[in-house]
């Protein structure tokens, strides 16, 4: 889970099959923002580790496979990452540099 002052965001999705889920709820009352439901079902995307966020994004890691990058205003899948810890560091870093500002 992620939280600031308005919005709490989580996910959840332990298998690979179920895909993963990703929501967004108001931080006051728990009122939803939007969801992004059934991504990546039967790819490999399971929400296992903490989320990364900026005033754009978000970063979803997924255990060992490919992390997964959402519009965070509106849940949007935006991009995905290639597997291999080396490809995927740099390619993170390209991403966010070109996307930047």
């Amino acid at each position: 889970m992620l939280a600031d002052e308005e919005t709490c965001l989580f996910a959840a999705g332990l298998y690979a099959n179920f895909g993963l889920d990703l929501y967004a709820v108001r931080a006051a009352d728990g009122s939803p923002v939007w969801r992004q439901s059934d991504f990546g079902r039967g790819e490999g995307a399971t929400a296992q580790g903490y989320l990364l966020a900026d005033a754009r994004r978000i970063v979803v890691p997924c255990g060992r496979t490919f992390p997964v990058v959402f519009d965070r205003q509106s849940g949007r899948f935006e991009a995905r990452f290639p597997s291999g810890a080396a490809r995927r560091t740099a390619a993170i870093s390209r991403y966010c540099r070109a996307t930047c500002c």
